[in-house]
């Protein structure tokens, strides 16, 4: 292990030297590796959040507006303006300039009082498919609450008791609390960038002794 060392140690001296005398290699060695994990750490986000949705409210009622607000008072959701007929919101959808069309029906707040189901419906733009499968589960667990929320307030206008619901669920998220994909991703592209910069590296060696006449540093590689 001494020998080894003494043989190795000359060398690696050597290349530190070098690299103070060559500033271009040490910025590749270290400003290229941070270059690429700040792009890609937030360039590869797989976040979504704040989807543009556009609303189309025929009711006009405190009922309407309570359901619309239930989904933009989420980070899911940003307004992306409102439209006052069905076909608005198809354009808006065509136009780019909203992901998600919201249409409430008129009368939906005297369905809601009588019990029965009023039919609102939503636009998912589908040409991203990572966004509208999450616009999809963010609108129907919203949707779910909220259906719980009313079908509890009609239970107990109608004197039968107050609806809880059967299991007392206490999600618990480890390690990621927030669910970033960021710091899923990063300690994977640490890794990658180190490999990329090894071989980026030892290119660089390699062709440095050549044009040196030198190629101790092949034995050493």
């Amino acid at each position: 292990m001494s020998g080894l060392r003494r043989r190795i140690g000359p060398v690696v001296r050597k290349e530190f030297r070098q690299i103070r005398r060559d500033p271009r290699t040490l910025i590749l060695l270290l400003g290229v590796p941070a270059f690429l994990l700040v792009m890609f750490g937030y360039a590869l986000n797989f976040d979504v959040k704040h989807i543009r949705l556009v609303l189309c409210d025929q009711d006009q009622t405190q009922a309407s507006r309570d359901f619309a607000e239930a989904f933009l008072r989420t980070e899911s959701f940003d307004p992306a303006g409102t439209a006052d007929e069905p076909d608005a919101v198809d354009a808006a959808l065509d136009d780019g300039r909203a992901s998600v069309g919201l249409i409430i029906p008129p009368g939906f707040a005297a369905d809601v009082a009588v019990g029965r189901r009023p039919a609102v419906q939503v636009l998912v733009d589908g040409s991203d498919p990572t966004t509208g499968a999450t616009a999809l589960g963010a609108i129907e667990a919203i949707a779910l609450s909220r259906s719980i929320r009313l079908l509890g307030r009609r239970v107990e206008r109608l004197g039968l008791g107050e609806v809880r619901p059967l299991l007392d669920l206490r999600p618990r998220v480890w390690y990621n609390p927030e669910l970033r994909s960021v710091r899923f991703l990063v300690p994977g592209l640490i890794a990658f960038v180190l490999m990329t910069v090894i071989v980026i590296s030892t290119a660089f060696s390699i062709v440095r002794e050549k044009e040196r006449g030198t190629m101790e540093q092949i034995l050493v590689s």
